[in-house]
């Protein structure tokens, strides 16, 4: 009964998210290429919370679409990241989870507690070069600073994933979180980008979603492996 009414309101706030971004980009006039990486990746968003596989395949191409819009609005640091990072990952990812199969994802793990250590003070460290480098960079966005924290924050989200880490889950919400911020505050300045908050709002939901699915998966595994030893 939980899983039907859970599927019945995540269709239905995709529905109403996706009704949203293609009304309102309308009404803005937005160019179409921003729009469509915005309502593609609605689905990728709801298939990846439920740890589909596919969804990075998917992923993949909407990452591509998605650099455009980002170059186009000064956002360099994201475009870079999306086309030359997220693609390739995403694919990768599908291939290393498609070599561990465990129902529709992938068997699990976590890091030790020293590398998740190292992981997060090299992330810090990043952040700050490149926040420095985007500040100065000319023709850049009002916001270098959360355009940094994505532009690191997705790249190791995007590596993590690709090995079914655990620790994923946590970049994924600073990822999201931040970019939440960001676009809230880019809209102020162009309204036009009501359609990528609301895309972002809409990922956040499905963030907290993947995480229990996750962590679902993630127990169930230990607990068959400790029944076989």
């Amino acid at each position: 009964m939980k899983e039907k009414i859970k599927s019945i309101v995540d269709y239905t706030l995709l529905g109403v998210a996706f009704l949203a971004i293609l009304i309102l980009g309308i009404i803005e006039k937005q160019n179409i290429i921003n729009m469509i990486p915005a309502l593609l990746g609605l689905f990728v968003y709801l298939l990846a919370a439920k740890a589909f596989r596919i969804a990075y395949i998917f992923g993949a191409i909407n990452s591509a679409l998605y650099s455009i819009g980002y170059f186009m609005q000064g956002l360099y640091g994201n475009a870079f990241v999306n086309l030359f990072l997220y693609v390739p990952l995403q694919i990768f990812t599908f291939i290393q989870w498609s070599k561990q199969k465990y129902k529709q994802a992938t068997k699990f793990k976590r890091l030790p507690l020293k590398y998740e250590l190292l992981l997060f003070g090299g992330a810090i460290i990043a952040w700050l070069v490149c926040w420095y480098v985007l500040s100065i960079l000319p023709g850049s966005s009002s916001v270098p600073a959360l355009d940094a924290i994505a532009t690191v924050s997705g790249p190791i989200t995007a590596t993590i994933t690709m090995f079914a880490l655990m620790e994923t889950i946590g970049y994924e919400l600073l990822l999201t979180g931040s970019n939440a911020v960001m676009w809230i505050i880019l809209l102020i300045t162009n309204p036009a980008n009501i359609t990528y908050l609301i895309s972002t709002c809409f990922t956040l939901y499905c963030q907290i979603s993947k995480t229990f699915t996750w962590i679902k998966l993630y127990r169930e595994q230990n607990a068959e492996l400790a029944m076989k030893n």
